[in-house]
């Protein structure tokens, strides 16, 4: 068992001509390693801060952490943490708090994690809350061939409510993608990312629904690239980007948009001299909204 505890004190006195100041901070601290050098390392953590200045305003922080680290042989290895906060003071008193999950395993040419996170914050004198939802996806193999598979997925949900008002976002975005290291002269990258985001906001008046807003947005992008060189003085090339975005928004009235693009160019580079190249290329863009 490993641990550290501290105390500090601060008094502070400001004298001018005409106004004086005076502001005292006490702090504790206190973390402790438990079997640190073990599979299974625990990791605690608790302070109190407090603070007071002339005008009156006197602020309590209390927090405690926990984090834990489990390196198991044969399951994924896990990360468990937990962290909580309360700040009091004149007109506010505010908890938050926050826990989460980490796995990652390496399973062959592949490896693995995944991960989920959640914050929420209270305060129930300014009659304010809060919600932070996070989770992400994540894995990348080695082919063969000098080639690397990636693919990810990501989703963050973030809620606010201020008294009868209401706001909600969502966001989900993924991607996957391929890429191949030159062999033979011959080498390709490609990229697909997709998102969506929904907003909501609500505002209730008696339990009714006022001034209700909505609105949802759907990207999509590629990227692919592929280039072959022949010869040490030849290099040929080809390049294909598009996008596209979709938008439906209701509110007092409802809209709908929408973009799209595409880009596509190839060409071939020509070593002549040392000091000396050439390149020709034909490239295309089109967009449309």
């Amino acid at each position: 068992i490993v641990y550290n505890a501290g105390i500090e004190f601060v008094d502070t006195d400001t004298q001018t001509t005409n106004s004086g100041n005076h502001s005292n901070v006490d702090k504790y601290v206190f973390g402790s390693t438990i079997l640190r050098n073990s599979r299974i390392p625990l990791t605690l953590a608790a302070s109190r801060t407090t603070s007071e200045t002339t005008f009156g305003n006197d602020t309590t922080t209390d927090s405690l952490g926990v984090d834990w680290y489990l390196k198991f042989r044969t399951l994924p290895w896990t990360r468990l943490n937990f962290d909580k906060t309360q700040t009091r003071s004149s007109g506010i008193n505010e908890e938050r708090e926050s826990s989460g999950i980490e796995m990652e395993k390496a399973i062959g040419p592949s490896d693995n994690k995944i991960s989920y996170s959640s914050t929420t914050t209270s305060d129930n004198i300014r009659n304010y809350g809060s919600e932070h939802n996070v989770f992400t996806l994540r894995n990348d193999t080695t082919a063969p061939l000098g080639s690397d598979f990636y693919m990810g997925l990501a989703r963050n949900d973030f809620l606010t409510s201020r008294g009868t008002d209401k706001k909600d976002l969502g966001i989900t975005a993924g991607s996957v993608g391929l890429r191949t290291e030159p062999i033979a002269g011959f080498g390709q990258n490609y990229n697909y990312t997709f998102t969506n985001t929904k907003s909501d906001f609500n505002n209730e008046n008696d339990g009714i629904a006022h001034d209700r807003a909505t609105r949802e947005t759907n990207s999509e992008f590629f990227n692919g690239s592929i280039g072959y060189k022949p010869t040490k003085r030849l290099d040929t090339f080809m390049t294909l980007q598009s996008w596209l975005s979709e938008t439906h928004e209701t509110s007092s009235a409802t809209s709908d948009t929408a973009s799209k693009a595409i880009n596509l160019s190839t060409g071939a580079r020509y070593s002549i001299t040392r000091e000396l190249s050439t390149t020709e290329s034909i490239k295309f863009n089109q967009r449309e909204s």
